[in-house]
């Protein structure tokens, strides 16, 4: 009976062993933008929602491979099936043909997003360009913003501005201190970050309505969900759990430095 037992253990591990290699053979490829945002994501190295993710990958036995690519690349590499998901994306109408979101009973669930992330607008003191929660109004120049943020650059196309991209947030402030653009739309943790620099205070204030409070998804393609369910649904699953430890309040912590 001894013997049986050992076989039977002995079987299973080898099952297990079998299922974490083929993990490890075939890792989940994320396509991600090809710009870094600080905290958000690195190209370089991982950010916090690159973080969050290899740990709810790894905790399942499967690896994980970020790979930096233009977001049309990224979108006709998910539709294609090059990629299988998608980091980090918001919950935007314009991805539901070809990206899958967790949903409780039917809606998007944001307990399962890798971060929150709060985007404020900035405009130069003095100036009279606003944004009221749904429009711009005073607004004659562009919209300026860091390139790669696109939940942020979808929005503003959507509201039919004007948008001027570039290197990074502490660009996009300079050219609107020097009347380049009416607002920057930037980071809750960079804008007061940046109006607290002697190069900004007192020149520019950030206004009292967010532009954009939105929790930012680990989004899997279509083709990938249909084969693969279960295996995304334990990945989202860990990404919940992990929303409430003690690890992922580290990783944000570290990721905002």
């Amino acid at each position: 009976m001894g013997s049986i037992k050992l076989f039977l253990n002995s079987g299973m591990f080898a099952i297990l062993t079998a299922v974490v290699m083929q993990c490890d053979a075939n890792p989940l490829k994320v396509c991600i933008p090809d710009e870094s945002v600080d905290p958000i994501f690195f190209i370089e190295h991982d950010g916090a929602s690159q973080m969050i993710v290899r740990a709810a990958t790894q905790s399942i036995g499967q690896s994980v491979e970020f790979i930096p690519v233009p977001q049309r690349r990224c979108d006709e590499g998910i539709k294609s099936g090059i990629y299988d998901a998608a980091l980090p994306r918001a919950a935007l109408s314009d991805f539901f043909d070809f990206l899958i979101f967790p949903k409780d009973n039917q809606h998007i669930e944001k307990n399962y997003s890798v971060l929150q992330v709060s985007m404020l607008a900035v405009r130069r003191i003095g100036s009279s360009a606003n944004w009221n929660g749904s429009i711009f109004f005073n607004t004659d120049k562009p919209i300026l913003l860091k390139s790669g943020v696109n939940f942020v650059k979808i929005k503003l196309i959507n509201l039919g501005m004007q948008i001027d991209e570039g290197p990074d947030q502490t660009s996009a402030m300079r050219k609107l201190i020097n009347n380049r653009g009416d607002i920057a739309i930037i980071s809750s943790e960079k804008a007061k970050e940046l109006t607290n620099q002697a190069e900004f205070r007192s020149k520019v204030e950030i206004l009292p309505i967010p532009f954009e409070d939105v929790p930012l998804f680990l989004a899997f393609s279509k083709a990938y969900y249909d084969i693969s369910r279960s295996n995304a649904d334990a990945i989202w699953l860990k990404i919940k759990q992990l929303n409430t430890s003690d690890l992922t309040k580290k990783i944000k912590s570290n990721g905002d430095g």
